[in-house]
């Protein structure tokens, strides 16, 4: 394995890592709304949307600010729809997931509906990681007209922009 596929490995389960780790603070914003709406006396289908909404609004500022923070910076309010997008995705492929287990499968997953549930957190956060890191966190594209002129692009350096998606320049010797 090379160095350069070794690296981006890391750099790809970092971004994995620190996506779960800010799901999961979601997830304890989530309840803490929640159940703080709801001892001011919000019935539950309202504090369920607004704690949800808080939650995912949390997820946006962290996943911007430290998740992706390398992966370049569009306009905060369409990357920030383009996010509840995903999301809302994520949690339909959630929701599809845990209904077909229990629907194909009710032996097993009817009996251990936390399965189903397990398998329906693990293809919604797939769901959602992917779309965040492709889509909503995508990287600016480089500009190959802003290298120097004097720059020449060698066979070494394809290589190294196929795997990195990233140009390098070298100068002619």
């Amino acid at each position: 394995m090379s160095s350069t596929t070794a690296t981006t490995r890391q750099r790809e389960a970092g971004y994995l890592l620190r996506f779960c780790l800010v799901g999961a603070s979601g997830f304890c914003i989530d309840l803490a709304a929640f159940f703080g709406l709801r001892e001011l006396g919000f019935d539950r289908g309202f504090a369920s949307a607004l704690a949800i909404w808080v939650a995912m609004s949390s997820n946006y500022c962290w996943n911007r600010l430290w998740t992706f923070s390398d992966r370049g910076t569009q306009s905060i309010w369409r990357q920030y729809a383009a996010f509840c997008l995903s999301c809302l995705l994520g949690a339909s492929v959630n929701w599809s997931t845990r209904v077909l287990l229990w629907t194909f499968f009710p032996d097993f997953f009817g009996r251990y509906e936390l399965a189903a549930i397990a398998a329906g957190v693990a293809m919604g956060t797939a769901s959602n990681f992917l779309l965040c890191r492709l889509v909503v966190f995508r990287k600016t594209a480089p500009l190959l007209c802003s290298a120097p002129e004097s720059a020449a692009f060698t066979t070494e350096d394809e290589t190294a922009y196929r795997h990195d998606r990233e140009p390098v320049f070298s100068t002619p010797r």
